[in-house]
């Protein structure tokens, strides 16, 4: 057929012909495509695509609105209905938004589908929506960030590390070194040798006692994905308690626990020990004096996290003046009170390899609140 012959088709034969061409690209389309009622949002069309996606039947979706095919929740954690609201009316101005969203299908399950809105002229009564599964890319792009987060959390930690040999190692090393040139010179006496000796000895024992801390650490660092286990932290706080027996019963701190939220969780369950014990053995030992002694741990649960709280009523840091340093290596706040200054690095350490967080709230004889955040 000639285009003059097309041009002098009747109107009704124009919109038949785009309407044949509208519903090929609806059944064709590789995309997943849903015709909702502006005003309600009700389902009132969709294609195979979509059928195949959501895992309903025909009859089924045709009774299901746009609300009931996504997650109560969405991925900035507004609810779904108020931010369909917001779409929808996005929408009716002629905007073609492009988002992600969560969607649920017929057995329940939740993915994350990159969608469009559209409106078509003539059809104002309708919105067109487009979706895709995006789940596996959306994973691909976190492990991705994952990976580059952890090269550049390794570069950090490399640069960190190499300062705190050069600066913990060059004392010790200086003395052997001087030692040894000193100890061979003629005029040295006995006496004066053994003293030397023994210096070297001390610098030695000193060099090795940094490497062992540095050989700690980097351990630490490590993810050990096969040993996650389920960890109660009823049962880690009995056994640091039996661990710390000797400095309950010297100190005689109030030990109050509240796991009624939440008492358990899947992660590297040594470490999480570890962090008991550190924070619960740190408020022991920087109790003030006359003072009873009053710690409370407790776990909350949140939408998206598990929280675990250590409050006590001990000596307290002065933030103000050590913010930045509190969790630093070989860093210490209370000289008086006999430490290395490695524990809360540790702490910090530990929980960043469980995925974790933790944060300190502290005022100086007002006692200490450490936060301990962990995904759900």
């Amino acid at each position: 057929m000639k285009k003059n012959e097309i041009e002098r088709l009747p109107v009704a034969e124009h919109r038949k012909n785009n309407e044949l061409k509208f519903r090929l690209f609806f059944e064709s389309a590789p995309e997943a495509i849903l015709i909702m009622d502006a005003d309600t949002g009700n389902i009132i069309n969709f294609n195979n695509s979509a059928l195949k996606l959501l895992k309903y039947t025909s009859a089924k979706l045709f009774k299901k609105s746009f609300k009931d095919i996504s997650a109560p929740h969405q991925l900035s954690g507004i609810s779904t209905i108020e931010e369909a609201s917001e779409l929808f009316m996005a929408t009716g101005k002629w905007q073609k938004p492009v988002f992600e969203w969560l969607v649920t299908d017929s057995a329940g399950t939740d993915f994350t589908c990159e969608m469009r809105f559209t409106k078509v002229a003539g059809m104002e009564n309708y919105i067109y929506a487009s979706f895709s599964n995006i789940t596996e890319r959306k994973m691909l792009e976190a492990e991705k960030d994952q990976i580059i987060a952890g090269l550049k959390q390794r570069n950090k930690d490399l640069d960190q590390f190499a300062n705190l040999i050069s600066h913990n190692l060059r004392g010790p090393i200086g003395n052997i070194t001087a030692a040894a040139m000193i100890i061979n010179h003629r005029t040295l006496t006995e006496e004066k040798k053994i003293d030397f000796i023994k210096g070297i000895e001390r610098s030695a024992l000193k060099v090795d006692e940094v490497l062992k801390d540095f050989h700690v650490i980097m351990q630490a660092k490590k993810e050990l994905e096969s040993q996650k286990e389920t960890a109660k932290f009823s049962d880690i706080l009995n056994d640091v308690k039996a661990s710390l027996s000797e400095q309950i019963i010297l100190a005689k701190p109030v030990i109050y626990a509240d796991f009624s939220e939440i008492n358990e969780f899947i992660t590297i369950k040594s470490y999480l020990h570890s962090v008991f014990y550190n924070l619960i053995s740190n408020s022991i030992k920087y109790r003030r004096i006359g003072i009873v002694p009053c710690i409370e741990i407790k776990s909350r649960k949140t939408d998206h996290k598990i929280e675990l709280i250590f409050r006590d009523n001990g000596m307290g840091i002065d933030l103000k003046t050590h913010g930045e340093k509190v969790f630093g290596l070989y860093k210490r706040f209370h000289l008086n009170v006999e430490g290395k200054g490695m524990g809360l690095y540790m702490v910090k350490t530990q929980i960043e390899s469980m995925g974790g967080s933790i944060s300190i709230q502290s005022e100086v004889d007002k006692g200490t609140r450490f936060k301990i955040q962990f995904t759900a």
